[in-house]
């Protein structure tokens, strides 16, 4: 049975605004990926033991309010890292919506528990009701209940609150528990480390206070792209000291990637990628422009769009940097999923002559905007349906129609750059967001200058 998006409704709850600033917008614009509805609360509902049991109050409310088929609780210190797991595709798998639980949740390894109450999946029905309305009777006559004894007491006053009487319920109903492997619908981070790259969420279970707000900001930043610098000839004498700056400044990647002309090229903290693993060259460049200076130039334009296709295991998002650029400030470029992108004014018309002989939708969208600033964040997704429509238009391989269509092929007749910002403006404006950066060309970079960025190009030093 297909689990249609619309089923499935999301919430969480916090009156904490330093934790939920950080984590409800991922929730959101997860929600917003995926098409779920999602629910923040923020009044408390709890009137005598700690907000821990505003989960089940909340839940409550949901189950006689929302027709959703699957309603999904997240822990308020969860941060969303992978938007491109579904959950209808996580109860499909664990045959949750063939099986008679009523709740699905990740085992906790590091308490060894069944399971960990940091996302709950459950079913919207009124046994599911029943069986919330079970766990506040409970709590409320816990002498009623002794295998309570078994997990603390009849004390809520201490720590596990509400996970304590479901413990205790599932303990009897195991049959309505469906607990499925850790890391699939969370990972824990901070104090007990399962969190990998790739896992749907983090959860920083145990910090409290100014180290769990680091924790998380530590976590939203964690490892959301790879970083992409093509080295030609021309690059070889400032590398190393460009990737200081990229190294110290740069926030939330987690590979740095040199695409080398020379293969031997190798600098700390980076894996050099030989650009003969590409399916083009400098030869191919040749082949339809001729032996010019500015082959090299148009080279590692196709490097930079193909480095998503190419580079084995890279991440979605790759960053685009420009070997003679040095970021001077600590810049991030995701937030709550969505690319930052930086503009200049640069206008250069055989830019997009170029563009319309590739597909003649692909214009310039904002006449104060550029993308051309030396840097620029990529989607492999994006960039996939790009080179597809202009591959579907021209019936030939991609990197050959770049070429071919190029005029001034002696100048500057393309731009990689231009062709991703247009497009992305164009057909996915709801997916990036623009900001602006200062930045400036210069012979060197000045690290006391209130510059972001600064780009020292070879022709300048």
């Amino acid at each position: 049975m297909k689990i249609l998006n619309k089923n499935i409704t999301c919430f969480s709850y916090s009156n904490n605004n330093k934790v939920y600033d950080i984590t409800f917008p991922t929730i959101k614009a997860y929600c917003e990926e995926r098409d779920y509805q999602f629910i923040p609360y923020h009044i408390n509902l709890e009137d005598k033991y700690k907000p821990h049991w505003n989960k089940l109050h909340y839940s409550i409310k949901l189950l006689k309010e929302t027709n959703s088929e699957y309603i999904v609780w997240f822990d308020h210190d969860i941060v969303i890292k992978n938007y491109n797991i579904k959950l209808e595709d996580i109860i499909s798998k664990y045959k949750f919506n063939q099986s008679n639980a009523l709740f699905m949740m990740s085992q906790d390894p590091a308490s060894n528990y069944p399971f960990n109450t940091g996302v709950i999946v459950f079913k919207n029905n009124k046994e599911t009701l029943n069986i919330f309305q079970d766990f506040l009777e409970m709590r409320n006559n816990p002498h009623k209940y002794q295998l309570l004894n078994k997990y603390g007491g009849f004390n809520f006053n201490g720590g596990m609150q509400d996970t304590r009487v479901m413990l205790a319920y599932f303990h009897q109903n195991k049959d309505t528990l469906l607990s499925i492997p850790h890391k699939v619908l969370q990972s824990f981070y901070g104090q007990a480390e399962f969190y990998s790259t790739g896992d749907l969420c983090g959860h920083v279970a145990g910090p409290q206070g100014g180290l769990l707000i680091s924790k998380l900001n530590e976590l939203k930043n964690h490892q959301n792209f790879d970083i992409v610098i093509p080295v030609g000839p021309n690059d070889k004498s400032i590398i190393e000291e460009q990737i200081k700056y990229t190294q110290k400044n740069i926030i939330g990647y987690r590979n740095i990637y040199l695409i080398c002309y020379d293969p031997s090229i190798s600098v700390d903290g980076c894996i050099t990628i030989n650009e003969n693993i590409f399916p083009f060259n400098i030869n191919t460049v040749a082949e339809h422009h001729g032996k010019l200076k500015q082959n090299g130039w148009y080279l590692q334009q196709l490097l930079k769009l193909y480095a998503g296709k190419i580079i084995p295991d890279i991440l979605d998002k790759y960053l685009v940097i420009d070997a003679d650029t040095f970021f001077l400030k600590p810049t991030t470029f995701v937030e709550n999923n969505k690319c930052l992108y930086n503009y200049s004014t640069e206008y250069h018309k055989t830019y997009f002559h170029h563009m319309q002989k590739l597909d003649k939708d692909l214009t310039k969208i904002d006449k104060n905007k550029s993308g051309i600033c030396h840097h620029m964040i990529f989607e492999k997704k994006y960039i996939n349906e790009l080179i597809s429509k202009i591959e579907k238009n021209h019936n030939e391989l991609f990197y050959n129609i770049f070429l071919k269509t190029v005029t001034n092929k002696n100048g500057s007749g393309a731009s990689e750059y231009e062709i991703y910002f247009n497009y992305m403006l164009k057909y996915n404006p709801d997916k990036i967001q623009i900001r602006k950066l200062r930045w400036e060309n210069m012979k060197k970079p000045k690290t006391n200058s209130n510059y972001d960025y600064v780009s020292c190009h070879w022709y300048m030093r």
